[in-house]
């Protein structure tokens, strides 16, 4: 039972972090229409704004894929030896 609450904490966590990802997706568009407003019009301030939208949707996707890293190495700890082994030959495949 335990395990199960578990598990369903993390997949509020993941629904979260989907939220975020649709969050990135808009400022990506927007920081598009910035950088193609500097291509356009030379605009030093589209250009810096560019700049540091750039810089926050890397540091917020670095922080996402972290979480996600972590949650992997905590299920792969889980597997049996001969599942470790599956996987280390199923991963280069993909």
């Amino acid at each position: 039972m335990n395990e199960k609450i578990e598990r369903l904490k993390d997949i509020k966590t993941e629904n979260q972090i989907w939220v975020i990802y649709i969050g990135i997706i808009l400022l990506s568009w927007y920081a598009n229409s910035k950088e193609k407003k500097y291509i356009l019009y030379k605009d030093e301030k589209s250009k810096k704004e560019y700049q540091n939208l750039m810089i926050l949707i890397f540091s917020i996707l670095v922080i996402a894929y972290y979480y996600f890293a972590k949650d992997s190495l905590k299920d792969y700890k889980k597997l049996t030896p001969v599942s470790k082994v599956e996987v280390v030959i199923v991963l280069p495949s993909t």
